[in-house]
Parts: C-alpha cells; sequence; structure tokens
C-alpha cells in the first residue's frame, strides 16, 4: 500500500526542477574555457578545483569533494559565468562551498533548489569565520551574486537576501602612521629608482646584456604606468610618433593592454622620449640576432608564436618580438652557455629576481646571481617591485590633476573607479596645494583668479571641505563640494556663501544687473499675490527681496575702484540656514519647540 502513495509537488517546485534542467542542456553546449578542461572531471585545470572549504588543491580524495548535486550545479554555474565573464580569480567557488558546507550538515543529499534565506545566513558565517577582510567581503558577495542568479532563473523563490559582510576599511583611504606605511610599501625606494637611473646612464661596453635588459625595462615602465607583464608583448617596431593638432611630435609605444583591454597607443612624456628611445635601441641590438635566427628556427619546427605562460594573450611572431632571445641569453657565460638553438622569452619573473637579492641558483651557500645594484656596487638593501612602478606613475597623474578618464585610457584600465588603488598621494600634498591656491587668490594677489578642478577619489578629499571641487556658475564659481551634500539653494547662486566671483568681470556685471531686474519685475508679480491673500507669496516675497539685496551688494563691490580687478569676491556669512531649516520653514516650524518649565508639585 506504502508504495502506491503519491506526494504532491507544488508547481512552483515542479517549474524550478524543470528550469534547473533546461539551464544545465544550455550550458552543455558551450565550450571548455581551456584546450586542457576535462569538463566532466572534478579538477578542471588551469580553472578550479570542485573540493570543500578548507582542502587544498593538491588533494585527491573523494571525501574532499563536494557534495554530488551541489558539484554538478557548481560545474554548470561556473562555467555559465566564466563563459560571460572570464576572470583571473574564480571567487564563484567560495560562494557555493559556503553553501555545500551549511547543507551537507543535513541528512539527505543536498540540492541547490534547498536554499533558503537560513542557508545565505549561515554560509554568510561560515565565510566570515573561514576568510578575513576583502576575502570575505567578496565571498559575501559573490553569495549575493548566487541569490539573484538563481531567483532571475527562477530556481528558487526570491527571498531578498543580501551581503551582510561590510567591506573592509581601506588603509589607503586613513592618514596616520599606518597609512604611511602602507604608501611607503605601494610606492618605489626612491635611492633605488636613482641607481637604475645611474646604471642606465653608463655607456653600452659597462653593460651586462641583464643589465641592459632590466634597465631598459624599468625605464619602459616609467614612461606609462603600464603592467610589467606586458612589456613581453612588445613588438620590435614598437615606436609610434604622430603630429598633434598643433603639429607637435608626439611620441607613443604600441602596447598591448591585459584583462581584455586589447591595443593601445601608450603615449608617453616628452621628457621621457629621449630614455625611451635609447632603452628599445639596446633592445632591438641585443635582439637581434635570435630575431634573425628566429625564421630559421621556425621552419625547422619552432612554433611561430610564442607561447606567453602568464600574462596577457596576444599572437605575436618570434621574428617579430622587440624580447625574441635565445636560451640563457641573459645569463654568465661562466654560469650557462647561450643556447642559439633554443627560443626564449623573459617573463616579468625574469625582470623581477634582477631587482632584488635572490637565492636563485645559490649552491654551496654561494650565490651564482647578484641582483643589477649589487653588480654595480649598491647596497645589497635596495630592491624594486614592478608593481611599484605602476603606483608611482599613477600617483603622479593624479596629483598633478590628469582627469579620471584619461588616467584610465593612459593606464589601461577598463574603470576609471581603478584609478583610486593606485592613488597614494599623501595628504600633506592636497594641504600644499590648497595653501598655494589660495596664497594665489589672495585680495593682495592683483593678478587674476585661477581654479583649480579636481575629481575627488579618497575618502580625505570628500573631507576636507568645498574647495576641493568646483564649477561654473552665469556669475562665477561654486565651491560646494556636491559628492558630500547636495545644494538647499537650488540656482540661488547669489548670496550663496560657497559661491564667489571677480572683480571687475564684465560679463559677471551684465549677468547680475539681468537678474536684479528679473527678480525687481517678480517681485511687484508677488505683492499682488500678497494682497489677494495667495498662501506662501510672503515668503516667496521675502526671499526675492533679500536677492536684490545681495545683487545691491555685489554690484557696490564691483564698481569700488578701491578694490583691485581680478580680486575674489564672496559675500560675508548672509544665509547660514541648512536644509533642515528650509523645510522646517516652509512647514512653519521651529528646530526646537518651545518646553514650558513647571515647579514640582513637591515644590512649595
Amino acid at each position: 500500500m506504502s508504495n502506491n502513495v503519491v506526494i504532491f509537488t507544488p508547481k512552483f517546485e515542479n517549474d524550478a526542477i524543470k528550469n534547473l534542467d533546461s539551464f544545465y542542456a544550455f550550458v552543455a553546449r558551450l565550450v571548455p574555457l581551456n584546450k586542457d578542461m576535462d569538463r566532466k572531471s572534478d579538477y578542471w585545470k588551469r580553472v578550479v578545483n570542485f573540493t570543500k572549504m578548507g582542502i587544498g588543491c593538491q588533494s585527491r580524495r573523494a571525501e574532499d569533494l563536494l557534495s554530488p548535486k551541489i558539484r554538478l550545479f557548481a560545474k554548470q554555474y561556473i562555467l555559465y559565468c566564466q563563459t560571460l565573464n572570464r576572470t583571473k580569480n574564480i571567487n564563484e567557488i567560495k560562494a557555493i562551498r559556503a553553501i555545500d558546507a551549511v547543507m551537507t550538515r543535513k541528512a539527505e543529499c543536498p540540492s541547490i533548489l534547498d536554499v533558503n534565506n537560513h542557508v545565505f545566513d549561515q554560509a554568510a558565517e561560515v565565510l566570515r569565520s573561514f576568510y578575513s577582510g576583502a576575502a570575505a567581503y567578496h565571498g559575501g558577495s559573490h553569495l549575493e551574486k548566487l541569490h539573484d542568479f538563481l531567483v532571475d532563473k527562477k530556481l528558487i523563490r526570491s527571498i531578498g537576501w543580501k551581503n551582510p559582510i561590510p567591506r573592509a576599511s581601506d588603509v589607503k583611504e586613513k592618514v596616520g602612521r599606518e597609512a604611511a606605511e602602507y604608501r611607503a610599501r605601494k610606492l618605489p625606494d626612491e635611492n633605488a629608482l636613482l641607481a637604475i637611473g645611474e646604471i642606465f646612464s653608463l655607456d653600452d661596453q659597462q653593460l651586462s646584456a641583464r643589465d641592459i635588459f632590466t634597465t631598459s625595462c624599468v625605464t619602459l615602465l616609467l614612461a606609462a604606468p603600464a603592467r610589467a607583464s606586458e612589456l613581453f608583448c612588445l613588438p620590435v617596431d614598437c615606436i609610434h610618433e604622430e603630429r598633434d593638432s598643433e603639429n607637435n611630435l608626439c611620441i607613443g609605444l604600441r602596447w598591448f593592454g591585459a584583462k581584455g583591454y586589447g591595443h593601445e597607443i601608450e603615449w608617453i612624456p616628452d621628457s621621457m622620449a629621449p630614455s625611451v628611445k635609447k632603452a628599445i635601441k639596446r633592445l632591438r641590438d641585443l635582439t637581434s640576432e635570435s630575431r634573425k635566427a628566429a625564421s630559421r628556427l621556425v621552419a625547422d619546427g619552432v612554433d611561430s608564436y610564442v607561447k606567453y605562460k602568464k600574462g596577457p594573450s596576444v599572437k605575436i611572431k618570434w621574428q617579430d618580438a622587440l624580447f625574441c632571445m635565445f636560451g640563457h641569453h641573459l645569463s654568465s657565460s661562466s654560469i650557462k652557455p647561450i643556447q642559439k638553438k633554443e627560443l626564449w622569452m623573459p617573463t616579468i619573473n625574469t625582470l623581477g629576481e634582477d631587482l632584488k637579492v635572490s637565492n636563485k641558483g645559490s649552491k654551496l651557500n654561494k650565490r651564482l646571481q647578484l641582483s643589477v645594484f649589487e653588480r654595480h656596487n649598491y647596497p645589497s638593501q635596495y630592491e624594486l617591485r614592478t608593481h611599484q612602478i605602476r603606483h608611482l606613475n599613477s600617483s603622479l597623474a593624479s596629483v598633478n590633476g590628469m582627469p579620471s578618464e584619461l588616467h584610465a585610457k593612459w593606464a589601461s584600465r577598463a574603470d576609471k573607479k581603478q584609478n583610486r588603488t593606485y592613488n597614494h598621494t599623501p595628504p600633506e600634498q592636497y594641504r600644499e596645494q590648497h595653501r598655494k591656491l589660495r596664497e594665489l587668490n589672495s585680495a593682495s594677489t592683483p593678478q587674476k583668479l585661477s581654479y583649480e578642478v579636481s575629481d575627488p577619489s579618497t575618502i580625505y578629499e570628500l573631507n576636507v571641505g568645498s574647495n576641493q571641487t568646483a564649477h561654473q556658475t552665469d556669475y562665477g564659481m561654486c565651491w560646494l563640494n556636491m559628492m558630500s551634500h547636495p545644494c538647499t539653494r537650488f540656482k540661488m547662486c547669489i548670496g550663496c556663501t560657497f559661491h564667489s566671483c571677480q572683480k571687475g568681470d564684465k560679463s559677471c556685471i551684465d549677468r547680475i544687473e539681468e537678474y536684479k531686474r528679473r527678480e525687481i519685475k517678480l517681485l511687484t508679480i508677488e505683492k499682488d499675490a500678497i494682497d489677494r491673500g495667495v498662501v506662501g507669496a510672503e515668503r516667496h516675497h521675502k526671499s526675492r527681496t533679500e536677492q536684490i539685496q545681495y545683487c545691491d551688494e555685489l554690484l557696490n563691490i564691483h564698481n569700488n575702484e578701491d578694490i583691485p580687478d581680478g580680486t575674489e569676491i564672496r559675500l560675508a556669512k548672509i544665509d547660514a540656514r541648512s536644509a533642515l531649516d528650509n523645510q522646517l520653514e516652509k512647514n512653519y516650524k521651529k528646530r526646537i519647540p518651545k518646553i514650558e518649565k513647571t515647579a514640582p508639585k513637591w515644590v512649595k
């Protein structure tokens, strides 16, 4: 009898099962993420392993794998997400592992269709206990992304779940010793940079092949905020010259940006052009023989495209690559002879190992390979990290006012918000800029005013006040920082304490006079409205009367011959009302209600 019992399944659950099957069928038509990936395997090469939370990547034990149904969904979900947006780190697996850690506590075999609000809350706690800081936040973000995916594909009902893990505080946006130490780690050592410059300035005869390679690479990285791994994609004809609209010669490098940015011309400052040309010439001479031999070696069976193990994926022939070299090309001949029958491409590790003390190649407690600093008798503690140079260039661009869009394009970034990560300008630098700007705009200075318009990129910049940002109005310049709080006057710039203009500006005077004429005309209309008893007319009449008064005060200053032209004009603090005050006034209320004090009953 029990075998004939039929369990009722609600319609939504039936639909969810069908939707999941349809999703699996769709993903089955997608191609693998790389040629070595076996989608049936539980260990996808160069992608991800479907193991439980906390299990090392080398484990091959069956008990360390995700539960079967969760694992099946994880494969389809990750393949789908990574096909849409390929990323270096597969952060989706963090959310999957956290869900699996919660659901495998149940006796029955868990399914992704069984997740609910409680499961997501517990999964967030798993992430919070296993990870810390930014890693925990990103894991929670991918939990929220997974929830939205399941709801969007109608696999679960919407439970309105959001990531409860707060974003970790960013030390680079703080002030004090901790922030200063953080900036020091991200930016290169000036002494090490100067040492590289001194070595680069030596004659070719005084430099080894490795010296030429290292100093030329650093020179190219100093010319533009590029990633060091992108250097080795440069073609031999990488220099690009073009005339601008004023017929000035501009020098750039034919660059290939990683992370999906693609081909781009990296324009370099004029001051760096001679050094860049010198570096390129040295590299061409260094690889001339190997590039000529590349055609012959390719004909003998060597693959004609350079195979990049790491970094950007770009197709370039060996004979066209600036860094095409022989095997052991940069090694000392006394250690390893050059292999002229083997083509070799240096990597970012090749460069990084020469910019710091390394124990690689040590034998009998004697290091066979010295750093570039040690080879030229500089202190052994000198070192550089290639990414520090990119941070330095970006910080210089930010502090000198390069617009965010241009900055992102120059650095081959897809989003201008990423500029913030590379901006390590100390607060003292902004204070110094502010001081100089105020001195320039002081009343004692007879010259014309100049305004600096900057795009805040850190919390500090937002907190320094309205003088950090500015925008032009019909009557002068508005100094209100609208990124921190909105304008409460709405086009009533005249009379605002955040507004200033230049004394003697004829166009400004004409606009103020025209504005005053319009206000006087409207004032007569509002006076008639008051006589007719229109509600609110008195408040408008009062406000317009004040505006006319402000116009008169500004015009009097403009006509005052004792004040030199070009002086900054800003009215005294006339209107200090906040947005709350304005709203209370409109509703005929006061900020603090009147409190009647009465004596207690026991007081006689």
